[in-house]
């Protein structure tokens, strides 16, 4: 694996002598005239810190076809060779990485002197299959077992990737010394424009791909260089593997990579028991092959350049220029940090597709083309690898597949372990709290006994409990009984061969469901089906098309055809009705704004209240896109609004889409009677087209005690009067909420009851 530490092996962290003299985090550059005369080709060697030697060769000018265009363009092409990680970076001399050059050189371009390993036929059994993947390995000088394990390789890598393309790789063997693995060299497009390299994974996504779409606009991308400065690079190029170019941007020429592995070296062919001290050779194996597809960062060897992977690779800690994007709108303007082992903080880097983020190696010690080294490795592309330990038979993890995805290559959709919670919001104080789960390997494989709940509510450690299966692959999570002034924390997890560590929520124990501790109280839960009393339009709007109203909407490409509420429920609030097959812009919002507004909420004296709500909010399908907001603001008392949302004008959800949000009334006003909520977007510029929708509103507060001995004190004011049976219509046939005093739904027999204690309670 390419320049980096294998756990167990003693390496030297000597400097070769060519070395002396050069700053840390610095190239050194040499060039010899005679071997370049033997070669017939330009190169230079440059040489970071404590990575050993990398050797760059010039390649020929080709001709390659863009796919999003059909355009064909000229580009130069490269090699760079560089040591397999493991290898004793003073091990592995320049003049040996020039000879392996030379050697490779030699044997490939006769085919005479090799011999081709190209399987064909059936994914191997029990692997996801559909692959469209062809690897073809030229090779030559191959111990006893290692065809046998190359041809296994190549059935598994094949398997897991659905590109249409032809990789091909040259494979050698020859003695080297000691304390080096080997080598391993791929072939580069280098420096396409980055708005071609965008564009062109864009183009290229499949069904279950969205981060390509939020990759920077415009012709640059935005590059910390040094990570010890705020300075931004707009860099307007990217180096790309040949392998990766052909899957993802265009046809382009040539063989993809080439490794000469030390014939010296303790080999085990024959996963999964793997013979004492010796190294796997099929995990190493389908690692330098995923080296070769693209998984590579010019942190590593470049001068302020970057590779398909830094696409994806900023800093983790957010510092105080928030370095770590926390959503898509952050992810397409963050700059990506490209510099080795700084700002100094340990491996402070990562890989972030904004659903998932995965902590990358800096550079040193071990090559930033990796993950950070985990003992034993989650993933494949960990720099490291132990004596006996192996990947096998899932060579490629849900980290590695991930990101390879990122770079433009597909496979087929179903990935593997899915964990999801219902997660509570209310613990009780009284007895436990049930929750269900849902875990689904889907074509993974689960790890006994690896379903779990962790939980705390003192926010000390987290304490673990069992997830109980109650039937095929839904579980159940029972959190303790809490007290008044507790604040649970909690998350559930997973474990499969092929995914690892799956959460939820996905980032925890960094991110976790928090919960209040007491009694529901819902106060409104307003799913649209009847009218209760909501205004579509006020005395001040301006909107001329656009006005709220409640319907069963029309859909288009801008606005929902279905409401959010599960069926038989199909009402909601939508900006204007279209008609079947009208056209995108019917009835959109246009000449101004336009509200939705709440009756007034009666709210109990000190309740600590949530206002929760589905939107509907799309801006992004004009000529002119993402120029107007949606706000929800709150008031209290009749008095002035204050905001507690806005969304956009750009960014996260603007496109459309039923998303959930909530707030905290007590954040922003401090009610002693009643609130009222509003809903409000606008279009005065005719080049937009707007559209919101609201369903599904509910407000609601915990107790945590009892506050009064009537049951039918709805507001807990100590009296049952007209409030609460204003709360009490407002909630009818609804089960579950607090007027639901015999839990057959609010009805009849909870208002004869509220009737009949009408008055001060005792």
């Amino acid at each position: 694996m390419n320049g980096c530490v294998v756990r167990g092996a003693l390496l030297s962290a000597a400097l070769s002598p060519l070395m002396v003299g050069v700053a840390a985090g610095q190239f050194a550059l040499i060039s010899t005239d005679g071997v370049k005369d033997a070669l017939g080709s330009r190169f230079e060697i440059r040489q970071r810190d404590a990575g050993g030697p990398v050797l760059i060769e010039q390649g020929p000018r080709r001709a390659a076809q863009l796919y999003a265009t059909d355009e064909v363009i000229q580009i130069d092409t490269e090699l760079v060779l560089r040591p397999m990680c493991g290898s004793d970076p003073a091990g592995l001399t320049e003049q040996q990485l020039l000879q392996i050059r030379e050697r490779q050189t030699g044997i490939f371009s006769n085919p005479a002197n090799y011999q081709v390993i190209n399987n064909s036929g059936p994914s191997a059994e029990g692997l996801r299959g559909g692959g469209g993947m062809d690897l073809v390995f030229l090779t030559s000088n191959l111990p006893a077992g290692a065809a046998a394990a190359i041809a296994a390789a190549e059935a598994y890598i094949e398997s897991q990737f659905a590109d249409p393309i032809t990789v091909t790789i040259t494979v050698d063997f020859q003695n080297l010394g000691g304390g080096v693995l080997g080598a391993t060299g791929s072939s580069y497009a280098s420096g396409l424009a980055y708005d071609q390299t965008r564009d062109g994974l864009q183009a290229d996504m499949d069904a279950d791909d969205t981060i390509q779409m939020s990759l920077p606009s415009g012709s640059t991308l935005p590059v910390r260089y040094n990570g010890n400065s705020d300075t931004v690079t707009n860099e307007n190029r990217i180096f790309i593997t040949v392998s990766n170019f052909n899957a993802a941007i265009g046809s382009l020429g040539g063989t993809a990579a080439n490794m000469t592995f030390n014939s010296a070296f303790g080999w085990d062919y024959e996963p999964p028991a793997i013979g004492g001290g010796l190294y796997d050779y099929q995990s190493v194996f389908v690692h330098e092959v995923g080296h070769a597809l693209g998984f590579v960062s010019g942190t590593d060897f470049r001068t302020n350049d970057a590779e398909m992977l830094d696409l994806y690779r900023f800093q983790f800690s957010d510092g105080a220029s928030d370095y770590n994007p926390d959503d898509l709108a952050e992810f397409s303007t963050t700059p990506r940090m490209i510099d080795q082992n700084a700002p100094g903080t340990s491996d402070d880097v990562i890989s972030d597709i904004i659903s998932s983020e995965f902590q990358m190696s800096d550079g040193s010690p071990n090559q930033a083309s990796h993950f950070t080294s985990m003992n034993p490795g989650i993933y494949i592309m960990d720099p490291s690898l132990a004596q006996g330990e192996s990947f096998f038979p899932n060579f490629f993890r849900f980290g590695d597949l991930t990101m390879f995805d990122a770079i433009g290559y597909d496979y087929p959709p179903i990935i593997g372990l899915d964990v999801e919670a219902d997660e509570p919001r209310v613990v009780s104080d009284s007895a436990t709290t049930t929750f269900t789960v849902e875990i689904n390997p889907f074509d993974d494989t689960l790890v006994a006994s690896s379903e779990t709940l962790r939980y705390r509510y003192d926010g000390g450690a987290f304490l673990t409990a069992p997830l109980v299966n109650v039937g095929g692959t839904t579980y159940e999570a029972t959190l303790p009984q809490g007290a008044c002034d507790d604040m649970p924390e909690f998350y559930v997890s997973a474990e499969s061969v092929e995914s690892g560590v799956v959460s939820d929520p996905p980032s925890a124990p960094g991110a976790f469901f928090s919960a209040q501790v007491g009694v529901l109280n819902i106060i409104l839960a307003d799913d649209f089906e009847s009218d209760m009393g909501w205004q579509g339009g006020v005395a001040g709007d301006t909107a001329t098309t656009g006005i709220w109203e409640r319907v069963n909407p029309v859909g288009t490409a801008a606005q929902p055809e279905d409401d959010n509420t599960a069926d038989p429920g199909d009402m909601c609030f939508v900006t204007g009705q279209g008609v079947p097959g009208g056209g995108l812009g019917d009835n959109d919002v246009d000449g101004g704004t336009t509200t939705l507004l709440s009756p007034n909420i009666p709210i109990p004296a000190g309740a600590d209240v949530t206002v929760s709500y589905y939107r509907w909010f799309s801006n992004a399908t004009s000529a002119e896109p993402n120029t107007e907001p949606f706000t929800v603001d709150v008031s209290a008392d009749g008095g002035m609004w204050v905001n507690a949302e806005t969304v956009g004008p750009a960014g996260e959800g603007t496109s459309g889409g039923w998303n959930f949000s909530e707030f905290r009334v007590l954040d922003h006003v401090t009610p002693t009677s009643f609130i009222n909520v509003r809903f409000r977007t606008q279009d005065p510029n005719p080049g937009s087209l707007v559209e919101a929708g609201v369903d599904d509103v509910e407000i609601w507060y915990v107790s945590c005690e009892v506050a009064s001995t009537c049951t039918a004190d709805l507001t807990g004011d100590g009296v049952v009067g007209s409030d609460d049976l204003a709360q009490l219509v407002g909630l009818w046939g609804q089960t579950g909420v607090a007027a639901d005093f015999d839990g057959g739904g609010v009805g009849a027999s909870d208002l004869a009851l509220l009737i009949g204690t009408w008055g001060p309670c005792p």
